[in-house]
């Protein structure tokens, strides 16, 4: 059973290597829950036979934008699949992220594009015989090697994550532990041995995250996420708390019954809705959805109140043979 903790860790190690090393990758498998919940994703809710996506986004009222903010392209090698990063994919100076996987589903290759298709950051993944990660190395420009990041194993278990520069030298490591059942313990070390960060993770019988403990570099608790899940699996709420126990932020999510998000709300302290992002979908014939109204309302204290609409659409082509 514990073998399965193994895929969620390299998740989340991944997630914590961005934090950490300040580089462009939002997320690498989906094993486990990200850490704020579900995000929209323009190239999900697709049908298996999908083998080609654009999608174009647009304000009402406004033209369609001209080239896609986002792309998929299904090759018998494989698959690419393009995002617009930025605030907003309606950005014009926004950069590109390309990813490249292979026919098992594995990320083989990941950059970003600047406006002028220029290569900004690359990432290259090697796997072992069994499919499972043990390598990250992480390019600069072309060929110019800036770090890369290490997985170790003992047995099925994720036993370490360690960053070294491009001249050998170590940056920081991640070591995990497993206390008891169902528990997963991490600590992050400075190069000389120095805690900068710990965190514990626990999980449930059937090995999905129910809360995620932050530490400080003396183990003190700095902040608790509460994770809920409905029939489906999927993550209805998330709850974050402070060292006291008060609550800071909460998330809550809701789908349709094509399991894709209707809804993501963002709550203060007090339980008052600061954020709400609502989705409304066309489906086509196969269940791949075709277009989504959005409607985004902000009401921050650090923010003017907003409204924001935009509206996504899709042509997609589809396996003849499917």
């Amino acid at each position: 059973m514990r073998k399965l903790f193994r895929f969620p860790l390299i998740s989340i190690a991944l997630f914590l290597y961005i934090a950490v090393a300040a580089v462009a990758l939002e997320e690498f498998a989906h094993a486990g829950p990200e850490l704020n919940g579900p995000q929209f994703d323009p190239l999900g809710g697709l049908a298996e036979s999908a083998i080609s996506v654009g999608v174009f986004e647009h304000v009402p009222g406004s033209p369609t934008t001209s080239d896609p903010i986002a792309r998929l392209d299904q090759t018998p090698s494989g698959r690419t699949e393009e995002r617009k990063m930025g605030t907003s994919p309606l950005d014009q100076d926004s950069s590109t992220l390309v990813r490249n996987y292979d026919n098992d589903g594995n990320l083989l290759e990941e950059y970003t594009l600047d406006t002028r298709g220029s290569t900004q950051q690359r990432k290259i993944f090697r796997y072992d015989d069994e499919g499972v990660i043990d390598q990250v190395t992480n390019y600069r420009r072309q060929d110019t090697v800036e770090s890369a990041l290490i997985f170790l194993y003992a047995g099925d278990l994720l036993g370490e994550v360690a960053v070294y520069e491009a001249d050998g030298q170590p940056r920081w490591r991640r070591v995990y532990e497993y206390p008891e059942e169902n528990v997963v313990t991490w600590s992050l070390l400075h190069a000389d041995g120095r805690q900068q960060q710990a965190g514990e993770l626990i999980y449930d019988s059937e090995n999905v995250l129910q809360e995620q403990r932050s530490l400080d570099e003396n183990s003190m608790l700095t902040e608790r996420k509460i994770f809920e899940y409905d029939n489906e699996g999927r993550a209805v709420a998330i709850s974050t708390f402070d060292a006291s126990n008060e609550l800071v932020e909460g998330y809550s999510f809701m789908y349709d019954n094509a399991g894709n998000l209707i809804r993501r709300m963002i709550e203060d302290q007090n339980g008052h809705p600061v954020s709400v992002t609502r989705y409304r979908y066309t489906y086509d014939e196969y269940g791949s959805w075709t277009r989504v109204d959005k409607l985004l309302v902000e009401a921050r204290l650090e923010r003017p109140f907003q409204v924001l609409r935009s509206v996504l659409t899709r042509n997609i082509n589809y396996n003849s043979m499917s």
